[in-house]
């Protein structure tokens, strides 16, 4: 699409959008702009130079941005989807306006019925809550979609595991006072309490990292990756010049990332930056959406592959997310040769295994080194069950590691799993079984990020310039 065009559509969508009656919203037009305003939430709809269009929503309760996507103009029909989903955002956090509070105990049968208490009450008192109560065993597969946790006294031993998972939670131990009297007054007071004292969100983002690692000299590289957590789905982007320098660094927050997302960012990116040499992407087996939703990795990736090679004229490359994340931790570190990396996304989720020998990803045959859903262990009848809890997750991890030991005995293993919370506990748990003169280094990391972009930019120029 020329120019011209273009600067006809985005006109045409900005007085689309003002013409539109979102009854949910509060909409007005500041100078180009567009602002959506509901009670929890406010929108932007924000026009820039060469077409570009930046769609964000954020949450008033957290002050953070729940959706966040900027794009230049080409296809009215995909800007007013895009528009769509920032609108459903924007409705769910309507929807989603009541504080969630879970209940937990050993069955969930005694927070059961305090909880359908707590929740006549708040009915009748018109407060914006929203209790529920879960087992002990389903708190960490169901915690992730509530503010807050209260965990009754029979299982408040667990407080610090409950809290080491769910850090960017409220979780606290209810007294046996109010739970013993099923005490409704005192527990909303104990609830506003704490809430209105919130603890600061913790984040474990890193610095970016130093590549450790001798590099092929190369021009611009731009690294893509997707990062899926139990609520939302984020791309982040990096672009790198030939000193290694950031010359740009940039993230789209959506709740399911599709094909044309990868191109906006690419696009919006080569406006600035036109001469990018090479294009690394790092995927997921499992992406949501559409076309991008799969089981069979290998079969979308090529697809994929194909859609970007005929409409960029730079060398793309592509691999999945715990290769590249092992490459990542390799470069980024000088004391291991021989790494594994044992990475579960999600809670309760499924995971996978990176290998790197002598400095060589290990991809093996039709590339399916690392998918350990086929290891024996995976077919086990409680399988299913086990990756949901801290006491399982211990039990997953420490049994795969065992697996990786005696098969690749790798100098490290490097875990990603929410539920681990000490690698030491690995450690202790794979010593009933082997000898502890053969236990690798177990090291546990708890951001991504930087990991899988240095990832990108390692295999990104070692497999374009195989080509």
């Amino acid at each position: 699409m020329d120019d011209f065009l273009k600067e006809i559509n985005v006109s045409v969508f900005r007085e689309w959008i003002l013409n539109q009656d979102f009854a949910f919203c509060h909409m007005k037009r500041i100078q180009n702009n567009i602002v959506l305003e509901t009670k929890y939430g406010i929108g932007h709809v924000n026009f820039y130079d060469d077409c570009i269009i930046e769609l964000n929503v954020e949450n008033k309760n957290t002050q953070e941005l729940d959706f966040f996507i900027h794009f230049q103009m080409n296809n009215l029909h995909h800007a007013v989807g895009l528009l769509m989903e920032m609108k459903e955002c924007l409705e769910t956090l309507r929807q989603h306006q009541k504080l969630k509070v879970l209940l937990s105990c050993s069955s969930g049968l005694t927070t059961g019925f305090f909880a359908d208490k707590l929740q006549e009450a708040a009915d009748l008192l018109n407060k914006d809550y929203l209790f529920d109560a879960v087992a002990y065993s389903e708190l960490f597969d169901k915690g992730k979609d509530y503010d807050m946790i209260l965990l009754a006294p029979q299982v408040s031993y667990m407080l610090s595991k409950v809290e080491d998972v769910f850090k960017d939670k409220l979780v606290f131990a209810l007294s046996s006072t109010l739970f013993g009297k099923y005490d409704v007054s005192n527990t909303f007071l104990f609830i506003e309490n704490h809430f209105s004292h919130a603890k600061e969100k913790e984040t474990n983002e890193q610095r970016p990292l130093t590549i450790k690692q001798q590099l092929i000299h190369h021009g611009q590289i731009l690294c893509l990756a997707f990062l899926i957590t139990d609520n939302q789905v984020r791309l982040v982007s990096r672009l790198y010049d030939d000193g290694n320098t950031i010359l740009e660094d940039y993230e789209i927050f959506k709740n399911k990332i599709s094909v044309n997302d990868i191109t906006d960012m690419i696009d919006y990116i080569l406006l600035l930056h036109p001469h990018i040499d090479i294009i690394s992407i790092s995927l997921p087996g499992v992406i949501y959406n559409g076309v991008l939703t799969l089981k069979s990795y290998g079969l979308i990736r090529y697809e994929i592959q194909s859609h970007l090679e005929k409409k960029y004229r730079q060398k793309i490359v592509i691999n999945n997310d715990v290769n590249t994340l092992v490459m990542g931790y390799y470069a980024a570190q000088d004391e291991y040769k021989s790494i594994s990396l044992l990475f579960q996304a999600k809670i309760g989720g499924g995971g996978g295994v990176g290998h790197i020998h002598n400095g060589h990803l290990i991809k093996g045959r039709h590339n399916i080194a690392g998918e350990i859903q086929y290891l024996p262990i995976s077919l086990s009848e409680n399988y299913e069950q086990i990756r949901k809890t801290p006491e399982g997750a211990l039990e997953w991890t420490a049994k795969y590691c065992m697996a990786i030991t005696s098969m690749v005995a790798p100098e490290a293993i490097i875990i990603y799993n929410r539920l681990v919370t000490s690698p030491d506990s690995v450690i202790a748990e794979m010593k009933k079984y082997l000898p502890e003169e053969y236990i690798p280094d177990i090291i546990k990391i708890e951001s991504l990020k930087e990991y899988v972009l240095l990832g990108c930019i390692i295999l990104g120029l070692k497999e374009s310039y195989r080509q």
